[in-house]
């Protein structure tokens, strides 16, 4: 156990002599891998539409398609390299105590060592102690005095050692002359035991001496060693060190993205056809305001345009620029895309959905040359586009001075005459009753169509047909990023079978519940899907049919 006990405080004592603290920070590096295995995952789905002429005619062919896009992951082990500044701390304070005991163990060996010398001899010790301890505390005067005028570290290390050893020893010697007293004991004639103070020749005996003048030297040792470790432990150190990682997961920036599979048809998605006339500065037919064609995808195969019409009916009008603009509208695709996330968050983000119009461009119909007539098919199709607003735009194409769009006529309010008593009653026109509003669409609860902008009932885009074909598009979208398209599926079905039910409201009242519930359990309100919904279909909306709607007052 002493050994053991020795051993632990030499350890203890090699520590706090040879080490310190530091005060710095770690800069991180750059992670770089060392062995890692390669994984492919879906980051993101793209929308391709592609517009193209099989013939090189003017019947167009609209090809709608998804494929999701898969990049490299690296999963395996990283190493990265840290570096940093520190400052060593304490070495002011192994300075302090260099002096400190510096002082006490130069007065003490002073003061032992000038006792020691006067009382090996009494006649001649006390001269020499305060001769000698007289001279070296002139020399420290002096240097003392030679500071004031020509400082250096020299003259100030002389004063204070010189001056202080030098009164030390006079003091050291002083001690010595002291005079002690020490107790006898003693026993008289009458058989009586006594104590008797008997003088001394000193009050410090010459052992006392030789102690202090060991322990002063100690401590001078002492001192020297404190000096030499504060010296070394200034400056600053760089520091290195190399950290290695298993589980770091990161993307793979040398490989490119590329395709998972073999890309899949839209169904159920639609597209507006913007056709922009050449010879057209403003007005219909110009870039602010294109014709608009609506294609409707119904299969998985694309989806045929006829255009020749429309281009019969724009003779004089030069080139017809074509472009597709989907009615769902995404951030533009663009190449080598990284994700925000890790690829081990990826499964918790939603993934996100590009769009990728072909060409970017349009493509272009050329006017027709002089002399040809193409065929005329046996009904015009001129996609919802009046026949009077073609018209107009040609005449403006051909510089005939003519309003592009003749206003309505004004409503002719019939007068009803009383018939005379020889005349026979005239049976008066009955006008024709409104057409009614269409039947209910399907849409999910909360979701209701409204009456098409005053003025703009024959635009194709701002009719109830064209609104709700928005709303199911947006529906689809809300329920795959939502993660409810099981619910809104169900419910799909549900109104279909409760159209033919003996009781259609009762059933339909049923499809709703159903739906609350399912997205219920799904973690969403209902009210956060219809707000998912209108939100999508007012972004998708073109401006000319767009009204201000009245507040909610229900969530």
């Amino acid at each position: 156990m002493p050994a053991r006990g020795s051993s632990a405080l030499v350890a203890g004592l090699c520590g706090v002599f040879f080490s310190g603290c530091y005060q710095g920070e770690w800069r991180r590096g750059t992670e770089v891998p060392i062995s890692a295995t390669t994984r492919l995952m879906t980051v993101r789905t793209v929308e391709t539409w592609e517009l193209s002429q099989p013939g090189g005619g003017y019947v167009l062919q609209l090809k709608g398609s998804t494929m999701p896009r898969c990049r490299h992951a690296l999963y395996g082990k990283t190493s990265r390299t840290d570096t940093g500044t520190f400052e060593r701390l304490g070495g002011n304070w192994w300075k302090g105590a260099a002096v400190l005991t510096g002082i006490a163990g130069g007065a003490g060996l002073g003061v032992g060592l000038g006792g020691w010398i006067s009382l090996l001899d009494t006649k001649y010790g006390p001269p020499i102690t305060y001769a000698a301890g007289g001279a070296i505390a002139a020399g420290g005067l002096a240097s003392c005095l030679a500071s004031i005028s020509h400082g250096s570290k020299a003259r100030y290390a002389f004063c204070g050692i010189l001056t202080g050893f030098g009164a030390s020893l006079l003091a050291g010697g002083a001690l010595s002359t002291l005079p002690g007293s020490s107790s006898t004991t003693t026993t008289p004639i009458g058989g009586t035991t006594g104590t008797t103070a008997t003088p001394s020749s000193s009050l410090i005996d010459l052992p006392t001496f030789q102690t202090i003048t060991m322990a002063g030297g100690g401590l001078i040792g002492v001192s020297i060693l404190t000096g030499i470790i504060g010296n070394s432990w200034q400056g600053n150190e760089d520091r290195v060190r190399t950290e290695t990682s298993s589980s770091t997961v990161m993307w793979d920036d040398q490989q490119p993205e590329q395709a998972c599979n073999a890309p899949a048809s839209l169904i159920a998605r639609s597209a507006m056809l913007n056709i922009v006339v050449e010879n057209i500065a403003s007005g219909p037919g110009s870039e602010e305001r294109p014709l608009k064609v609506r294609v409707q995808l119904v299969g998985p195969g694309p989806q045929m345009v006829d255009l020749r019409s429309i281009r019969q009916a724009l003779p004089s009008c030069g080139v017809l620029t074509v472009k597709v603009v989907p009615d769902v509208a995404y951030p533009a695709f663009q190449e080598d895309y990284t994700p925000l996330v890790s690829p081990d968050l990826l499964g918790q983000a939603v993934r996100p959905v590009f769009s990728l119009v072909l060409p970017p461009e349009g493509l272009l119909l050329e006017p027709l040359v002089a002399g040809y007539k193409p065929p005329v098919p046996a009904k015009p199709v001129l996609h919802n586009l009046s026949s009077e607003t073609l018209r107009s735009i040609e005449r403006a194409c051909s510089g005939e001075s003519a309003t592009l769009v003749k206003p309505k006529p004004k409503a002719v309010v019939p007068v009803v005459v009383a018939p005379l008593a020889s005349e026979q009653p005239q049976e008066q026109p009955v006008p024709s009753p409104k057409p009614s509003l269409p039947d209910d669409p399907g849409l999910t609860p909360g979701l209701l169509l409204t009456a098409p902008r005053e003025g703009r009932e024959d635009e194709a885009n701002c009719s109830r047909e064209a609104q709700k074909a928005r709303l199911v598009d947006c529906e689809y979208q809300c329920g795959r990023n939502l993660q409810v398209m099981t619910c809104l599926t169900a419910f799909r079905s549900c109104v279909t079978a409760a159209r033919t039910a003996s009781q259609p409201r009762e059933a339909r009242t049923q499809c709703e519940s159903t739906w609350q519930e399912c997205v219920s359990q799904a973690g969403l309100s209902s009210s956060t899907f219809r707000a998912c919904a209108e939100a999508c279909a007012d972004a998708n909306t073109p401006a000319l049919c767009r009204e201000s709607k009245p507040q909610r007052l229900q969530p």
